[in-house]
């Protein structure tokens, strides 16, 4: 009730997730970009989406990708018209429910707001909301403690409409223990495989067969054209270790930020509530609360048994009253001015809050403090280093881009100018692969491919790879796309014509078997697999489209036969011996299936939801500024 930072763990999880997702696709300065710019790629009710924006987006979805995926990124994938599309209609969605929460006066307040700030973990030191680290934190992401709370509160009124959105999704106990008893029904299963390796003796493949194979997918055999390119890279990485910060500017900066490294005070209380919910509680409440006073006045020591026995603190009674350590901003007003006033050791009079009478015992004491400059000179010099190199990328980047340009035949002036390194690659084709590595980028890719490049082994434009990364690379070696003979492939050709020829086979043969088993005949030589019982939530081995066909297949009459072509060839016969009823769901078991489904349920109101404030909103798309990426 009365500690800050335990009550509201759980709705700042829920809120961290909501804050998360703007910033990461959109960016915090997307909230400031509702009006402005002629240069937009959608207009939303007359608020622009600036190509710039979706730009960003993008970017900021490829380095999440990449930081995600490693070496098994593929910019390719990520990177492409369709997926430009679909960051727009999230932009536009996101705007929406922006303009809708504002429209209609979704309101949080103040308090609200400073409770999920001092709540989360990041923005404390000691267990307590540290305003030195708050600005910080903040500063590090290049943010204002004004935007950032703009932001969050505007992140807020999106949660309520969530919430709300959830709230109104309701799926009763009884569909949900019918969708329980559908998951949990029991299906005894057997299969037979009818493999093609089986035919392949029976296959003939005819020479004339393997021509035409050859002449008809001729694409297929051929090596791709591939290039061996040199390339620069500028980047922060590049020029950091280029960059030299004088002692000076160390000790000058430390001082101009020393709020950064003072901690302000901090005590450590321990209290006892007395919980008042209304007036006509508060007499009655005052009255217990100056008893147990009267009576820690005569025995201090049983402090922490009286808070056990008669706190109305959920957070903290079970500790003896123990709040822990925390600073100014953490509390109400009266309860922090009676802490901050107190001598250690003493205990206060009753102090009246919202949440009741308190009676407070100051425990414990942490004089204001600050961090030497030795401690913290790396952690300075590397965030000076990483603002100057920043800069110089930033300043570098034009010239980088009209040096390659202007320079077209050679990269040892971008080597010379800015003391970067000439690499090379290995032979890589126009279909994106990790084993390009920072070439790995369908614009780089493309450049290097482009008859200039090849012809003339021209420098490409500096191409910007990730978020302050630029490439210049040029052809060094190209091998144009080839045809091997046929006599190269022959034995390829006629193995795979082979095995399509006996997949065929296989699957006809199964339907074939099927259909007897179906008129109840028997099948000479079929041997089933020992037979076990699947669910739709445990296969126990079998594909995903034959646990779809076992439980389509009707069981009024038993056995039952179904059929499945097999991906990679073949046929499979499932036979069903017996169908029972899988376990009764418990109630937990009910209520989580209710809560899914709720949430599916939730899920689909919000895109109906958007799809409604859609159909009542102007939207106009740029289709050019769409389809132009930044360079």
């Amino acid at each position: 009730m009365f500690d800050l930072v335990h009550k509201n763990k759980r709705i700042v999880q829920i809120l961290l997730i909501l804050i998360v997702l703007p910033f990461a696709l959109w960016g915090i300065e997307s909230y400031q970009r509702f009006s402005g710019g002629a240069d937009h790629v959608a207009l939303v009710d007359g608020d622009r989406i600036s190509t710039n924006d979706l730009n960003e987006a993008m970017q900021r979805q490829l380095d999440q990708m990449r930081q995600a995926l490693g070496r098994n990124f593929d910019a390719s994938m990520f990177d492409t018209p369709q997926a430009r599309a679909q960051m727009l209609d999230g932009l536009i969605a996101q705007r929406l429910a922006v303009m809708h929460v504002t429209r209609r006066n979704f309101q949080v307040s103040d308090d609200e707001l400073r409770q999920v700030i001092a709540s989360e973990p990041a923005f404390q030191d000691g267990g307590a909301f540290s305003k030195s680290r708050y600005e910080t934190l903040l500063a590090a992401q290049n943010l204002t403690p004004q935007i950032f709370e703009a932001s969050l509160r505007r992140d807020m009124m999106l949660q309520q409409l969530a919430a709300g959105l959830l709230e109104s999704s309701f799926v009763a106990s009884t569909a949900a223990r019918q969708y329980a008893a559908i998951r949990a029904e029991q299906r005894e299963v057997s299969d037979m495989l009818v493999e093609p390796a089986a035919f392949t003796a029976q296959v003939k493949i005819q020479p004339d067969a393997v021509e035409k194979y050859y002449r008809e997918h001729a694409k297929e055999f051929e090596i791709p054209e591939q290039v061996k390119a040199q390339y620069v890279v500028l980047s922060g990485d590049a020029l950091a270790s280029q960059i030299k910060i004088p002692e000076e500017d160390l000790r000058a900066w430390y001082k101009q930020n020393l709020d950064r490294y003072r901690q302000p005070e901090q005590r450590q209380a321990s209290h006892i509530l007395i919980a008042a919910s209304d007036a006509k509680a508060r007499p009655e409440a005052k009255k217990k609360a100056e008893a147990l006073l009267q009576e820690l006045r005569k025995s201090p020591e049983k402090f922490a048994e009286l808070a056990r026995k008669n706190s109305d603190d959920p957070g903290s009674k079970d500790k003896g009253g123990d709040l822990g350590y925390f600073g100014r901003g953490s509390m109400v007003k009266p309860f922090e001015d009676t802490v901050f006033s107190l001598k250690l050791n003493r205990i206060s009079d009753l102090v009246e809050t919202e949440f009741g009478y308190h009676i407070i015992r100051l425990t414990g004491v942490r004089p204001e403090k600050v961090t030497p400059f030795e401690e913290v000179r790396a952690g300075i010099e590397d965030e000076l280093r990483k603002q100057r190199t920043a800069k110089k990328v930033a300043e570098a980047a034009e010239s980088f881009a009209n040096i390659a340009e202007e320079q077209p035949d050679s990269l040892q002036p971008l080597v010379e100018k800015f003391g970067l390194k000439i690499e090379t690659s290995p032979w890589i084709g126009k279909t994106p692969s990790p084993a390009a590595g920072v070439l790995n980028n369908p614009r780089v890719l493309a450049a290097l491919f482009a008859a200039d490049a090849v012809k003339d082994k021209h420098n490409t434009d500096a191409i910007e790879v990730s978020s302050g990364t630029m490439v210049v690379a040029r052809v060094a070696e190209h091998k144009p796309a080839t045809q091997p003979p046929l006599d190269e492939v022959k034995k390829v050709i006629q193995d795979k014509l082979t095995r399509i020829e006996a997949a065929e086979l296989a699957r006809k043969a199964g339907a074939e078997r099927l259909e007897a088993l179906r008129n109840g005949k028997e099948v000479a030589g079929a041997k089933w697999s020992v037979a076990r019982m699947v669910t739709r939530e445990n296969p126990a081995g079998l594909a995903q489209d034959g646990i779809k066909a076992v439980f389509k297949a009707g069981s009024a009459k038993l056995p039952a036969y179904v059929g499945v072509d097999l991906a990679d060839g073949g046929y499979a016969i499932y036979r069903i011996g017996r169908v029972s009823a899988g376990a009764e769901p418990d109630e937990n078991r009910v209520r989580a299936i209710a809560a899914a489904l709720a949430r599916q349920a939730s899920s689909s109101d919000y895109q109906a939801f958007i799809a409604s404030l859609r159909s009542h909103a102007s939207i106009e798309i740029n289709k050019a500024n769409l389809e132009r990426k930044g360079s």
